[in-house]
């Protein structure tokens, strides 16, 4: 096994900007620095020398020797037994030198070396047992098998020639066949562990020829591969042919086809050195077209047709070196009346795989629905959105992606519903909004997309409901709501998103029912609260917003039934209760 060049580490968070000579540097895997995740010594704030890495379980995974920050020298990884799994050496990124693997149990498995990264020379493998297993000799990683010995003993391979045989335990066959000279040669099987014929074919000094063949575990064929004349094909358990095609160097060549379990085509298209060429056609089991695309060396280039599983177009488009370009088309199918229809949903140009041009969006009933340009991908210029009877919604310009200049909407009988301004994509200046039957229903003001300033609101005859002022989308300044008579219901005054001053509710023209005072939010002050007829029914001290000092209640007579002392919200002393004194 070849070990990774560099690994993977943390960000490891300095203190210092610059850190002269050698400082070492601890990793944990906890907030409490107990459980170690990673230690060495840092050079100019780069890894150097030996650093040690532990899993979360307190284990040692891994020791790598680093240079300037990057691993140069001995890398070993460790089982959680805490026996070495792997060593081996880096230089310059590259696998040099002496390599080992071993078994869990400290058995040594493989050793071998490697040259500029590739296996080099004899390589020895060993069993469990510790008895020789193989020897390979690599040259610039290319293997030849030299000597091979079973479990026992046994030679089956010598001067890499001979008879192999693997296992995948006592008596199930795993592989087998012949070396020579060191390489795999003539017949050679391969099996499935419950017994079944998995693959077989031929080899020629290593490399496969002729006719191989691969099997279900079930023992029916799966495919042939013809390594003389490029022939390959597959098969469904059921025996149906599923696939089709040639090879020429191991790439696709010629036309290739692709068949449902059930006999019928599922995509056919030509290949010119591995690479897609010419119109590619996909197909529904119900043997109607999905996809008809044209490719030019391997890229989708000039028109691409797709179609739903009734066989009416889905989308309709065209490609540039596999990029959008052109005019594209959406279709959308819709049902009325029991009967299924087709018609366009939008369309619209695409420029190098971005939204470019006109594009128009429709309803389900064929009427526009919205209409406008892009550029680059974004929105641009004068945008229109309809209802579903052709009446004008919405317009307004984009520019850059975003609103800008004034927009206007209208109910579906053509009256205005709302107007204002956008800068750079947010609302500003004075916004109006109307009901259906053109009176005023709001006047709204904002800056860079917040309320700013007054804001009122009307209902649909035309009398105030809410007056409120905003600065920079808090509430800060007059607040008033109406009754129904016009006159005022609540009054009051904001600072910076705060209650401030004094607030009254009315329940008529000039007819109190509650009054109190603010400071930050918070009440103060007294708090009185009027019945219907006139009289006071309570008056309470509030002090930073909690009741401190004198409640007192009344009956509707006027006469006092309860007072008492507070601090904090909590009664220090009833001084009258059920018009009594204590």
């Amino acid at each position: 096994m070849k070990i990774v060049s560099k690994i993977i580490l943390l960000v490891l968070f300095l203190n210092s900007q610059n850190i002269i000579g050698q400082t070492k540097k601890t990793l944990y895997w906890d907030d409490k620095n107990t459980q170690k995740q990673s230690e060495g010594l840092l050079e100019s704030g780069k890894e150097t020398g030996l650093w040690k890495f532990w899993n979360k379980k307190g284990q040692l995974v891994q020791e790598a020797e680093f240079i300037n920050g990057y691993i140069n020298g001995r890398v070993t990884y460790y089982f959680d037994n805490g026996n070495k799994k792997n060593e081996g050496f880096i230089k310059f990124g590259k696998q040099v030198g002496d390599y080992k693997e071993w078994f869990r149990d400290g058995t040594l498995k493989l050793k071998g070396k490697y040259k500029q990264g590739k296996k080099d020379s004899i390589w020895d493998e060993f069993y469990i047992n510790k008895k020789l297993k193989s020897k390979t000799k690599y040259n610039n990683d290319f293997a030849r098998l030299q000597l091979y010995l079973s479990p026992q003993g046994d030679t089956l391979i010598q001067n890499g020639n001979g008879y192999f045989k693997s296992y995948y335990s006592e008596n199930k066959i795993k592989e087998e066949g012949k070396y020579k000279d060191g390489l795999k040669d003539s017949v050679w099987t391969f099996y499935f562990e419950n017994g079944e014929i998995f693959s077989k074919g031929k080899f020629l000094k290593g490399k496969k020829t002729g006719k191989w063949q691969t099997w279900f575990d079930d023992g029916k064929l799966e495919s042939e591969l013809n390594y003389e004349n490029g022939d390959n094909v597959s098969y469904y358990r059921n025996g149906q042919k599923a696939m089709f095609g040639k090879l020429k160097d191991g790439k696709k060549e010629g036309l290739w086809t692709f068949w449902y379990p059930k006999g019928n085509i599922k995509q056919s298209g030509k290949y010119v050195n591995g690479k897609k060429e010419g119109r590619h056609k996909a197909f529904f089991e119900n043997e109607k077209l999905k996809a008809d695309i044209n490719f030019e060396n391997g890229l989708k280039n000039g028109s691409a047709k797709w179609y739903n599983e009734d066989g009416e177009p889905d989308i309709y488009g065209n490609f540039k070196n596999d990029t959008m370009h052109g005019l594209w088309t959406y279709w959308q199918t819709n049902t009325k009346n029991n009967v299924k229809y087709t018609i366009k949903g939008n369309e619209g140009n695409y420029k190098n795989g971005k939204l470019d041009g006109l594009w128009t969006y429709w309803y389900d009933n064929g009427q526009v629905w919205k209409t406008g340009n892009y550029l680059n991908d974004k929105k641009e210029g004068l945008w229109k959105v309809f209802y579903e009877n052709g009446q004008l919604y919405y317009q307004g310009i984009f520019k850059n992606g975003k609103e800008e200049g004034e927009w206007k909407s209208y109910y579906e009988d053509g009256k205005p519903e709302m107007s204002g301004k956008f800068i750079h994509g947010k609302m500003d200046g004075t916004w109006v909004g109307y009901y259906p039957n053109g009176k005023l229903k709001y006047s709204v003001n904002y800056n860079q997309g917040v309320k700013n300033g007054l804001c009122e609101y009307w209902d649909e005859k035309g009398i105030k409901e809410k007056t409120e002022t905003f600065k920079n989308g808090i509430y800060d300044g007059k607040f008033e709501t109406y009754n129904v008579d016009g006159s005022v219901n609540i009054s009051g005054n904001y600072i910076e998103g705060e209650k401030d001053g004094k607030w009254t509710v009315f329940i008529y023209a000039g007819q109190k029912l509650r009054e109190e005072f603010y400071k930050n939010g918070k009440r103060t002050g007294k708090l009185r609260i009027w019945n219907p007829n006139g009289t006071l029914q309570q008056e309470t001290d509030y002090k930073d917003g909690k009741v401190n000092g004198i409640m007192k209640k009344y009956n509707l007579k006027g006469e006092l039934i309860y007072k008492a002392k507070y601090k904090n919200n909590h009664v220090e002393k009833v001084l009258i209760s059920e018009n009594k004194t204590n």
